[in-house]
């Protein structure tokens, strides 16, 4: 294989070695939908836990979705907390549905399901 082609693959899927410390601390929006923006920006445009990039979906960030680290079954108080909030596809949104994280994806990689 290409070394160039090895030395990409590496890059593009480097999970973070530290925890993630959030730079935006938004608040007051009433619906968690409206955070979007900024956890695009949050998570540099990718998936927290496949790392896929909106660039590489046809549909761009409309193949994204915000997700919560505890699900709003489980803390309906925490469902506008933006430190509950994640940026992630929507295959990854969707396999992970009302299932609580053991982990804080921003703290580790979290694999695709």
């Amino acid at each position: 294989m290409n070394d160039a082609i090895i030395l990409a693959s590496r890059t593009v899927f480097a999970y973070p070695s530290m925890e993630h410390q959030r730079r935006h601390g938004p608040r007051g929006y009433t619906g968690y939908r409206a955070y979007k923006p900024w956890l695009r920006d949050e998570f540099a445009f990718q998936c927290v836990y496949c790392l896929s990039r909106e660039r590489w979906c046809p549909n761009g960030h409309e193949e994204f979705a915000v997700d919560h680290t505890i699900p709003q079954a489980a803390a309906p108080d925490e469902a506008c907390d933006y430190d509950n909030l994640v940026y992630a596809c929507q295959s990854c949104n969707r396999n992970r549905q009302n299932t609580e994280l053991p982990i804080d994806p921003g703290e580790c990689r979290w694999p695709r399901i």
